[in-house]
């Protein structure tokens, strides 16, 4: 009987410590934690997208085809809100914003450089475009079939690529060829061409004239759901295939090393560090000099959103079933997870009938971190 009595009790001491430790290593979201929440509207067949700090304090949170809010960070009033005024349109890329405080947004046909402060319209023009790349100078690139460059200030084109005007080195481009994906680094601006191209080429961001090219192995394409980023030490990486990146020296084009990630894998450059997170649940830390593995993690959920990293070497996850994970970026260990499937009303539905269910994070000062959610919400709370 003692025996029976002592094994019993040491079962149930056994659970009770698994549980404390499941329990410690899995967060609930609680009151103390959060400190505002915004809700809008729901789509969801939208992913969300991850909210943006701007410098004047607003935080701005747009989901395609819905309207565009700009929040204050730190207490979630709504300062202005943009809705595409031509009828029946709606925004069709991401926002962005530039260290003069605009906004940048596009519809199907047309495209808005907005204030900051005010939301109101600065200028527009008569085009569609892929989400806008912010360059220095007073730049910013957009476009679809064409590349423009654009004066900020005034929207007044400097060129177009491809162009009629002869170049020192020329770009021969199918014409049902499409933009992909863009981005800006070191002086130049990278465009992923889509079918029937293939090509990523670097165009000198004063002139538009192409610096380098490099064709797609065939089989795959610089598509707009993989990566494409310059490092702050002037590395192009980039995804090639759906299972695959690469880096590549900006001066040239030379391959430097490649990477096997799972699909569609997204990223985050800093401080000679590469965060990669992919679809199959993987994250993992790389060398910007020579791709080498510094550590690697896993999570059983679906990952489609970028990392984000604060001031304090904290390293945070969206997942999917709005899974919030956070990391040491320099060990790869975890700190916590916050579970938020029951914040939203609709979250469950949401995962039961289209499967998306997913989590895009910001980081911002003073310890704050912004989530936004497929149910519509934006979440902001202190970390732990």
């Amino acid at each position: 009987m003692k025996i029976r009595r002592s094994l019993i009790g040491w079962s149930i001491g056994l659970l009770a410590g698994f549980l404390f430790v499941l329990i410690l290593g899995y967060r609930a979201w609680n009151d103390r934690d959060q400190t505002w929440v915004f809700a809008s509207e729901v789509d969801p067949l939208a992913s969300p997208t991850a909210p943006i700090l701007c410098k004047n304090g607003n935080l701005l949170k747009g989901t395609i085809n819905h309207p565009l809010y700009a929040l204050d960070s730190v207490s979630g009033r709504v300062r202005w809100k943009f809705v595409c005024p031509l009828p029946g349109e709606s925004s069709s890329t991401h926002p962005v914003t530039d260290s003069d405080g605009t906004v940048y947004i596009g519809s199907a046909s047309k495209f808005y450089a907005l204030d900051g402060a005010t939301g109101k319209e600065r200028w527009s023009l008569n085009l569609g475009s892929i989400t806008p790349v912010v360059g220095d100078n007073h730049q910013v690139f957009v476009g679809a079939k064409q590349l423009l460059a654009l004066d900020s200030r005034t929207g007044k084109q400097q060129w177009a690529f491809p162009s009629s005007a002869p170049q020192k080195s020329r770009v021969s481009i199918a014409p049902d060829a499409y933009l992909e994906k863009a981005a800006y680094g070191n002086g130049m601006v990278l465009v992923a061409i889509g079918d029937p191209a293939n090509l990523l080429v670097a165009l000198d961001a004063a002139t538009g004239q192409p610096r380098w090219q490099v064709a797609q192995k065939e089989g795959s394409t610089y598509d707009a759901w993989l990566a494409l980023a310059v490092t702050e030490n002037h590395t192009v990486i980039v995804g090639q295939g759906s299972k695959s990146l690469c880096a590549l020296d900006s001066a040239t084009g030379q391959l430097r090393w490649t990477f096997q990630s799972g699909y569609d894998p997204k990223l985050l450059c800093s401080q000679g560090m590469i965060y990669v997170t992919d679809g199959e649940g993987h994250i993992s830390a790389l060398s910007e000099a020579n791709g080498a593995v510094k550590w690697r993690q896993h999570v059983d959920q679906e990952i489609t959103t970028a990392p984000a990293l604060d001031d304090r070497g904290t390293l945070y996850i969206g997942a999917h079933r709005n899974s919030l994970y956070a990391l040491d970026a320099t060990t790869g260990q975890f700190q916590w997870r916050h579970g938020m499937g029951n914040i939203g009303l609709h979250s469950a539905l949401f995962a039961e009938l289209f499967g998306e269910d997913y989590v895009a994070v910001t980081t911002g000062p003073n310890g704050m971190v912004y989530a936004a959610s497929t149910d519509g919400h934006l979440h902001a709370f202190r970390r732990p």
